[in-house]
């Protein structure tokens, strides 16, 4: 059965208490999208404060957010961008127009674990042709591709929760 292929790449849920972490409930249930509880830095806390309240502000109106951002004093960090888009995650745009400014910012480079974050959402938004021209980016690191065995496993998944098993199985190949 095709459908069984999207079985094959479900992973079995970890104890959270153990890993410090929690699992996103509002989501397929054989995905592992995580949301840290805690932010060690005071600084990336108020941060995460700031841009939030900006965000809620500005609403659906993107011409706004974005000027809003550029005229905020926060410079991005990893945990911010991880825990800003993880705030958005059910408002793709909101969530993609942050990660686009954190990206310009002049100090801040994008780890996997943010593309991972914003390719996830994208996905389960079935916006696939944005997600991968994330993934094309992620291949365009020097020296080395920031692309893994996890992206491409994202991309499976998202394509088996709406059932499209050949673009799944493309993606494996």
């Amino acid at each position: 059965l095709p459908l069984g292929l999207c079985s094959m790449f479900s992973t079995t849920k970890v104890d959270s208490e153990l890993v410090g972490f929690n699992q996103s409930d509002d989501d397929d249930e054989n995905e592992e999208e995580f949301e840290f509880d805690i932010i060690s830095d005071e600084t990336v806390s108020e941060d995460v404060q700031t841009i939030s309240k900006l965000l809620k502000d500005c609403g659906s109106n993107r011409k706004e957010l974005r000027e809003k951002l550029e005229q905020c004093d926060v410079k991005p960090s990893n945990e911010l961008v991880v825990e800003i888009v993880s705030q958005a995650r059910n408002d793709w745009e909101t969530a993609f127009t942050f990660f686009l400014w954190a990206g310009k910012q002049q100090g801040y480079v994008r780890s996997v674990r943010e593309y991972h974050s914003m390719i996830s959402i994208l996905g389960k938004m079935r916006k696939f042709d944005t997600a991968w021209t994330l993934i094309d980016e992620m291949r365009k690191f020097s020296p080395c591709s920031l692309v893994n065995s996890q992206t491409l496993l994202i991309m499976i998944r998202k394509y088996c929760a709406v059932h499209d098993v050949g673009k799944a199985i493309n993606t494996f190949h």
